[in-house]
């Protein structure tokens, strides 16, 4: 036999056999990964804080529905769902402020006003 023709192919064999005793089992690797995305910070739910009485004096709150970035003439139905959801949002933003019982009254505006202090 031929040396030249061998020696590549125990170099390939070799090499092979040593990227497979580097690699760890992927069972190791899966744990690890749900280990860190088990304690993601941004992923645990904080409870709402419910005040017993709200604290005097209670701020007035205007909450201005948000923009849903599309254009008024665009009546795409993604431009629909866009706007449905601005609306949606507010108004679960309300609602949230409003069960905290920590503010006074809450409002839904279609734009920002002076009138009221927040």
């Amino acid at each position: 036999m031929n040396d030249w023709r061998v020696l590549p192919r125990l170099l390939l064999l070799a090499s092979f056999c040593a990227l497979g005793s580097c690699a760890s089992s992927p069972s190791d690797v899966a744990s690890t990964e749900l280990q860190q995305d088990s304690t993601r910070e941004w992923d645990t739910v904080e409870p709402l804080m419910i005040a017993a009485a709200p604290t005097m004096p209670l701020l007035d709150i205007a909450v201005e529905l948000f923009d849903p970035g599309v254009s008024g003439e665009d009546r795409s139905p993604v431009a629909a769902v866009r706007r449905l959801e601005s609306q949606l949002l507010a108004g679960e933003l309300r609602e949230t402020l409003v069960r905290s019982n920590q503010w006074g009254v809450v409002r839904l505006v279609p734009t920002a006003s002076s009138l009221t202090p927040v």
